[in-house]
């Protein structure tokens, strides 16, 4: 959980079109890629369990509720990098501004008193009015290929009886996860939450399946490569 980007937390969730964070973290001066999508009002205070693309600040106005963090920077907006916060993204006359906490600081942190502005987030997330602009535009030659791997997409045809553009058939696939002192659910739901705005997916439970299916497609396109990273040898470096 971060620190509110204002002093009051009165904000409302939004449904909205999901967006895409990245490619380079969005602190400043901060060349590394993007890990996470991180909310900047926790999924608490925006009012759902999966957090939202988009809130409604008490005088109306809608803003994007994620920005492309790498997990050095994640780690030290969300508290974990050591005992306490060490920076805070807070919202000043328009602008995403990145700053510091001091390890004096009192705690929780003080708005003004505590906070060491560095700059602001580049890019910022988007407003809803350059919401469209802000998308990368596909490639017409890469159409035909999957935008996680480039590997190319199998033609499949429609199953029999069906209708194009109609509503897909749909079920449900059951994974048991630990309830004891680990909450498994809530370890898949902050993974797919995080990875979902890399994809610009919206993590509802029908949009998780389009989380899953590139990721897990991602590992076993290169089982070597994955299997060092989950070993710890196939870290990045820096």
């Amino acid at each position: 959980m971060s620190l509110p980007p204002f002093p009051s937390q009165n904000v409302e969730g939004v449904v909205g079109k999901p967006y895409k964070v990245g490619p380079v973290c969005s602190a400043p001066d901060c060349n590394h890629e993007v890990d996470h999508g991180h909310h900047i009002w926790s999924r608490s205070a925006s009012g759902r369990k999966g957090g939202y693309f988009w809130v409604r600040t008490p005088d109306g106005k809608v803003l994007g509720n994620l920005a492309g963090l790498c997990y050095r920077c994640h780690a030290k907006v969300e508290g974990q990098e050591r005992a306490g916060f060490s920076c805070w993204i807070q919202y000043h006359d328009g602008e995403w501004i990145w700053g510091e906490v001091p390890r004096d600081s009192q705690t929780p942190p003080r708005w003004h008193e505590d906070f060491l502005p560095i700059g602001p987030l580049d890019p910022h997330p988007p407003t809803p009015d350059l919401l469209d602009a802000s998308q990368p535009e596909a490639e017409s030659e890469s159409e035909d290929r999957c935008t996680q791997c480039g590997q190319r997409k199998r033609r499949v045809g429609l199953p029999a009886g069906s209708t194009p553009g109609a509503p897909r058939r749909r079920k449900s696939w059951i994974v048991k996860v630990p309830d004891d002192h680990e909450d498994g659910a809530d370890v898949l739901d902050t993974l797919v939450d995080d990875l979902a705005p890399l994809l610009g997916i919206d993590p509802t439970a029908s949009g998780r399946y389009h989380v899953l299916v590139p990721v897990l497609y991602y590992a076993h396109q290169d089982e070597h490569g994955f299997l060092d990273s989950i070993k710890g040898l196939g870290g990045r470096d820096g």
